[in-house]
């Protein structure tokens, strides 16, 4: 309920959804800007379904507006959810960040550190050298598996061993 995950029986559907505050009058309210789906059936066609603006969504879990954190990089919400516990995590939704993200970040902080899927080490260290020349420091996490399947001690190990 807090981080507005909802489960579709009738797909088999894990859904996450993301809202902005928005104005009317004076009112404000949740708008839904985009959501995005994890498929389990058996046999899906592809693992994700999304849509809405991902490209330019910053949803950033832990971070405290009065102090400037290391962002811990991921690639999807459930990473994003299980790493945000312990410190300010964003999720990508891929594997991608683009000049925008980078220089919305750094309003935020001046430290990074990549953790992406094994599968995506490579672009791990891409990212990161990308955002080096934004002006961070930078710091890559490579694990055997994702983010998501550690339990939270060893999330913290890993993110003791570069912090």
């Amino acid at each position: 309920e807090e981080n507005k995950i909802q489960w579709s029986p009738a797909r088999n559907f894990l859904l996450f959804q993301f809202y902005s505050d928005k104005k009317e009058g004076k009112e404000t309210f949740k708008d839904l800007i985009a959501w995005t789906a994890r498929d389990f059936s058996l046999n899906p066609k592809t693992k994700w379904y999304s849509i809405g603006p991902f490209y330019d969504l910053m949803h950033i879990i832990g971070l405290k507006k009065d102090k400037k954190d290391v962002i811990i990089v991921v690639e999807d919400p459930v990473s994003c959810i299980k790493v945000g516990r312990h410190t300010p995590c964003l999720a990508l939704f891929g594997s991608v960040m683009d000049y925008t993200r980078f220089n919305r970040l750094k309003l935020l902080t001046n430290n990074l550190v990549i953790w992406l899927d094994k599968d995506k080490m490579v672009d791990s260290y891409r990212i990161a050298d990308q955002a080096k020349v934004h002006g961070f420091k930078t710091s890559v996490i490579v694990s055997e598996l994702d983010p998501k399947c550690y339990s939270n001690e060893q999330i913290l190990e890993f993110i003791t061993e570069v912090i």
